[in-house]
């Protein structure tokens, strides 16, 4: 799922001098997003919010961040040049992403959810 909370995007937009887009992912419903030359219509979940929905039917197993430490996958410009630093961020990202704070972070989040 797509994380509302990105410090990659947020700080990659910044620097770009695009604050509005830069603020995108925090916004509550429903908010256009340009993508190869379309509107993408999303909706950016908290990892909680997205468990909400489920919460009834299912139990939360656990859940971490991806691509919060190692850039999003957009980024390939960044691999390409950085390898060994990239490897280390990836590094961080499986062994520090399912820690509370920040697993509510990244670029995505992986919940995985058994049936009550």
């Amino acid at each position: 799922m797509i994380g509302r909370i990105c410090p990659w995007e947020f700080g990659y937009y910044m620097l770009r001098g695009r604050p509005a887009r830069a603020k995108v992912r925090g916004t509550r419903g429903i908010v256009p997003v340009n993508m190869n030359k379309h509107t993408i219509w999303a909706f950016y979940y908290t990892p909680r919010e997205f468990y909400r929905a489920f919460a009834p039917d299912f139990a939360l197993s656990s859940y971490q961040a991806l691509s919060l430490f190692l850039p999003p996958p957009y980024l390939i410009g960044l691999y390409e040049r950085a390898r060994p630093l990239c490897n280390a961020l990836g590094w961080l990202d499986d062994r520090l992403g399912g820690l509370p704070l920040l697993r509510d972070m990244g670029d995505h989040f992986l919940m995985v959810m058994t049936k009550r």
